[in-house]
């Protein structure tokens, strides 16, 4: 069975993700948080797989400025061959976050990277 991205341990800083991927997707994290004020970081990244590639997942969440609900966001950040960073942002309402859980998993495994 594969396990989700919530499945997965805490980062023990023993991973194939290097401190330069880690500062990749701060940085791109810093950039979605800064234009969508609304949103803070929940959690601390976990460790996931992308097409057999070590990335990482962080979720954000807040009240939209458009709906009024609370939104979550799950951003997975991978570093391709070239060293570009590769980004896949999911955003759903909370309430419906455990209807779209399983679809969001199936996009996270069926994703592939050209290598």
């Amino acid at each position: 069975k594969q396990k989700t991205a919530y499945e997965i341990p805490k980062r023990d800083w023993s991973s194939d993700v290097c401190s330069s991927d880690l500062d990749a997707s701060d940085e791109y994290i810093s950039n979605l948080l800064q234009g969508n004020s609304y949103l803070r970081a929940e959690r601390n990244y976990n460790d996931v797989t992308i097409d057999g590639r070590a990335a990482l997942v962080r979720r954000l969440s807040g009240v939209s400025n458009v709906t009024g609900k609370t939104e979550v966001v799950l951003v997975y950040t991978a570093m391709t061959n070239d060293d570009r960073l590769l980004y896949l942002v999911q955003v759903v309402p909370e309430n419906d976050y455990r209807t779209y859980f399983r679809a969001f998993d199936d996009m996270v495994r069926s994703l592939r990277i050209l290598r």
